[in-house]
């Protein structure tokens, strides 16, 4: 897994992991973001590029994925780890997802957290 920062020459192939391009989290931390879209565009599965990112979290940081579309199997995996999400459409067709620590875990979820439920 690689990631890498925007910025190099704008044309990254693999995914990207960009800090601060969100508003910070309650703690003032920036938000993590991550760009899945190049690995869905190679046909990749991109879990476990997205379990990574999230592991990686600082407390009370927010988790921001953009991808091709929405990502709804996320929502109760990481509900089930206490994040709440918005997801909003973005002019380009995919989706922006930020994921905010601090919701009450989901049990209902719960069983899934050890599959790969990213796509």
């Amino acid at each position: 897994m690689q990631m890498n920062d925007v910025g190099r020459n704008g044309n990254e192939a693999g995914p990207r992991v960009v800090p601060g391009q969100a508003a910070a989290a309650a703690g003032g931390l920036p938000a993590l973001v991550l760009d899945a879209r190049p690995v869905f565009a190679r046909g990749e599965s991109p879990c476990a590029m997205i379990d990574a990112a999230v592991a990686s979290l600082a407390p009370g940081q927010a988790f921001v994925l953009l991808a091709p579309k929405e990502p709804k199997p996320l929502f109760d995996k990481l509900g089930a780890r206490g994040f709440s999400h918005l997801s909003e459409a973005a002019p380009d067709g995919g989706w922006r997802v930020e994921f905010t620590p601090g919701a009450t875990p989901t049990s209902s979820a719960a069983s899934g957290l050890g599959r790969c439920s990213c796509h």
